[in-house]
């Protein structure tokens, strides 16, 4: 996700590593992407200029 929306993806909380996710989106900007997989895991996210920052 970082290298198709060129932003940088921080998850602070160590225990959302183990989720791993395959998939793909095509036409939804990182906002959307991210809400999808938030209906299969259990975080939230802030995004502040071209950082995401993940947790739980």
């Amino acid at each position: 996700m970082e290298r198709w929306y060129n932003k940088r993806i921080i998850i602070t909380d160590p225990a959302l590593n183990d989720n791993r996710f395959s998939g793909e989106f095509r036409k939804e900007d990182i906002g959307s992407a991210l809400k999808a997989l938030q209906l299969i895991a259990n975080f939230t996210y802030d995004m502040r200029g071209d950082t995401v920052f993940i947790q739980q």
